[in-house]
Parts: structure tokens; C-alpha cells; sequence
């Protein structure tokens, strides 16, 4: 069976637990990757110091983000989530775009620590009213 025959892989509840598992890559790598280079200097390690990396994350992480964000707030109008997920969004864009790497770091973990928040709350509105199925 293709995995396009059935659409519920797009539903909100899976976009945000997608979001959620993006939020956790991005803090871990933001917080292992530095012991890791200082235990393993590896080139394999170094690799994923590189800034595109950071860059990708954030490319599948915004749109999963808002998908889910807008989805869940259609349904439960607790936009106060909607308002967190997007603070979060935007101090996880801030370094990118202003391109300062020595506020990458506590940018990246707070930003994405308060979109994982955001979806969190999503998650459990939409389960306490009932609008986490998909339609």
C-alpha cells in the first residue's frame, strides 16, 4: 500500500509529535555536539558542527510547526499556543538571520525548548476537547 493512498500521516496529532522529536534533535545536537567534538575530533563529528545543519533543522521544523500550530488552533481557538509555537519559531530563526553564532546555541535550545512546549500544550487541548483526531 503507498503511503500516499492514505493521507493520515498529514494529521495535526502526527505533526506534532513530528515537531516535538525536531525540537529534540535540535537540543540534543545543540547540547552533545560540543562534548562530542571535544571527546572526538573526528571529521564525522565535525560534519555535523557544520552551520547547514542547523540550517536543515530549522527548514523541516518551521513548516511541521505551523501545520501543526494553526491545525490544533482551528480546532481548540487557545491561540495563546499558537502565540508561544511562534516566539519559539522566532528565536530559533534569530541567529539565521541575523547570523551571530555566539548566541546560536542558547537561542537554539530556548527556541526550540518553547516550540516543544507549544506543541505540547497543542497536543493535550486537542486531546482534552477531543479535536486531536483527524478529519
Amino acid at each position: 500500500m503507498n503511503m500516499f493512498s492514505n493521507a493520515s500521516f498529514l494529521s495535526r496529532a502526527n505533526a506534532d509529535s513530528a515537531a516535538i522529536g525536531l525540537s529534540v534533535v535540535c537540543l540534543v545536537h545543540c547540547l552533545l555536539l560540543p562534548v562530542a567534538l571535544v571527546l572526538f575530533p573526528s571529521v564525522l563529528v565535525s560534519y555535523f558542527a557544520q552551520e547547514w545543519v542547523h540550517q536543515l533543522a530549522v527548514m523541516f521544523a518551521v513548516p511541521v510547526s505551523m501545520f501543526a500550530l494553526t491545525m490544533g488552533c482551528g480546532s481548540h481557538k487557545r491561540f495563546w499556543i499558537l502565540a508561544l509555537g511562534v516566539l519559539g519559531i522566532a528565536i530559533l530563526l534569530f541567529p539565521l538571520l541575523v547570523g551571530t553564532e555566539a548566541l546560536e546555541t542558547p537561542m537554539t535550545i530556548v527556541g526550540a525548548s518553547i516550540i516543544a512546549a507549544s506543541h505540547i500544550a497543542n497536543m493535550r487541548t486537542c486531546r482534552s476537547l477531543d479535536c486531536h483526531s483527524p478529519s
